[in-house]
């Protein structure tokens, strides 16, 4: 007997029982008071029984198509590929490809990517918790912390670096900027603050492997450059920010060094379990078998490159663990009751918005995206949270606070971003489908150019490239798609999508 058989049997059970006790405790109804304090219960007992069914096949229905997309991403791109959902009642994880070129080892669903800047939203979510709890304000102005900081760690040895104060990192000419500084500047990136992921950083960390963050703020494009004022709208995109506020939270939290710091002090148990972070001079290898590739340097695995400067940078989790994360931070107060602050708190930039490490999406009706919408042009809003970017792998992970949803893509390379988004963007669009029971799939794109646009839905809402038929020659098979959309489809009638990882990519399974 299933679990809700039990239930009805029960609640059927209580009711004649109810009724035996006679007609002398009826009411007008005629149903007793004993059985109208039962059926309430009972009735909650059924329906979370319902929830719990409809949240165990929205799973199963989740991995199967999530699968799906990542087979075919995976298969096309050549890498592995990790894609993650979460929300109140059920997270989803699926991972597709070999943990290294030409290997056999299958990823699994639990295996680890290094995330980069999808550390920024839990490094913010961290402030606000503290901010909650009154313990930071705003407004307050960061270089003290920072100092006291500093001062904590040269009492205990444990400062060697050429910078002894916040002062130290401003040029001369802007040193009277610094104390104008706040945590919200820093949180929103609001001044101008040289950002230290710089070319010239992987040269030096493909040689010696690792730097810790303070060494990394020591460096000569860091230190002593251009430093703005506080207060400002929008100072640029910088890392320095994060490393900084690590700092922050560090002195609030009781001064601890970076390989002591607990960066998930704040989260739930039950999340726990889902991220690592690589702030000790951890190998990638310490933590997952999926080697990592960037074009110039190679395989990063072997190395702790991928995940320096702590706070900014260093989280790792597996599809499921980046989504859960997301939904934890912007959809639950159980890290901060601010999560929605964070993006309200936010300056216009290209693609959308920056608010407290949070990138806000600016897809649907911002836009030409097809990331977002519905079979019959429904929007249902912008999205929160990050990209992370790093040595050898490119994440994201998004939240809707429109259906209360995180689904999160990942890829072990550095040079396909678009094959990622489409991988987010094909799985973001289905958990629409089946979250809201939308009858209909999607498609890749023909065109993958920049974020949010590698999905449109079906029927296909441009022209696209037409697949071989009687009235289109079938070309012959070459070493990859076809170059240009237009240029007589793919050699076996797959969907096309360009050459930065969506190919001639054969969604026939998916779109059965």
């Amino acid at each position: 007997m299933t679990r809700s058989a039990i239930l009805v049997a029960l609640a059927l059970a209580q009711t004649h029982v109810a009724l035996a006790a006679g007609d002398k405790d009826s009411d007008s109804s005629g149903v007793s008071p004993a059985t109208s304090a039962m059926l309430p219960g009972t009735a909650a007992l059924l329906d979370t029984s319902e929830m719990a069914n409809e949240a165990s096949d929205l799973k199963k229905t989740l991995e199967k198509e999530f699968k799906i997309i990542a087979d075919m991403v995976a298969k096309n791109s050549g890498q592995a590929v990790t894609i993650g959902f979460s929300n109140a009642d059920t997270s989803v994880g699926v991972a597709a490809g070999t943990t290294e070129k030409g290997g056999k080892e299958t990823v699994g669903a639990d295996y680890k990517l290094p995330g980069g800047s999808l550390t920024k939203p839990l490094t913010a979510a961290s402030i606000m918790h503290l901010v909650d709890k009154g313990t930071l304000k705003l407004d307050q102005y960061a270089s003290p912390l920072i100092d006291s900081y500093i001062g904590k760690r040269k009492k205990q040895g444990d400062w060697s670096y050429k910078w002894t104060s916040c002062e130290d990192l401003w040029p001369s000419s802007y040193k009277k900027t610094v104390s104008t500084v706040t945590i919200e500047d820093l949180m929103a990136m609001k001044i101008k603050a040289p950002d230290f992921d710089s070319d010239g950083l992987s040269d030096i960390l493909w040689e010696k492997g690792f730097l810790d963050p303070f060494a990394i703020l020591d460096l000569k494009f860091v230190k002593g450059k251009d430093w703005g004022k506080g207060g400002g709208e929008w100072g640029g995109y910088s890392s320095t920010n994060y490393v900084l506020l690590g700092m922050v939270l560090a002195e609030a939290t009781g001064g601890a060094m970076p390989d002591e710091f607990d960066q998930g002090l704040y989260l739930p148990k039950s999340l726990k379990g889902y991220l690592a972070f690589g702030n000790n001079g951890q190998k990638v290898k310490d933590f997952t078998h999926i080697h990592v590739y960037s074009k110039h340097k190679g395989d990063w695995w072997n190395s702790a490159g991928p995940m320096v400067s702590w706070t900014a940078s260093d989280i790792l989790a597996s599809g499921e663990g980046y989504a859960r994360m997301i939904y934890e931070i912007y959809g639950t107060t159980s890290i901060t009751k601010s999560g929605k602050e964070m993006a309200k708190q936010a300056s216009t930039i290209k693609y959308g918005c920056y608010g407290f490490g949070t990138e806000c999406r600016w897809y649907g009706k911002h836009g030409d995206s097809y990331c977002g919408k519905s079979l019959e042009g429904t929007d249902y809003g912008d999205l929160w949270g990050h990209g992370g970017s790093t040595y050898g792998a490119r994440t994201v992970s998004l939240y809707n606070p429109t259906l209360k949803i995180a689904v999160s893509a990942g890829m072990n390379t550095d040079q396909q971003d678009d094959a990622v988004m489409n991988a987010f963007c094909l799985a973001y669009n289905t958990a629409i489908n089946e979250v809201l029971k939308i009858p209909g799939k999607r498609k890749v794109s023909s065109s993958c150019k920049t974020f949010g646009t590698c999905c449109e839905p079906d029927p296909v809402g441009k022209s696209p490239t037409p697949r071989p038929g009687p009235s289109t020659p079938k070309p012959s098979p070459g070493p990859g798609p076809s170059p240009s959309p237009g240029g007589g489809g793919c050699p076996n009638g797959e969907d096309y999508g360009d050459d930065g990882g969506c190919g001639c990519i054969d969604d026939s399974a998916w779109e059965k």
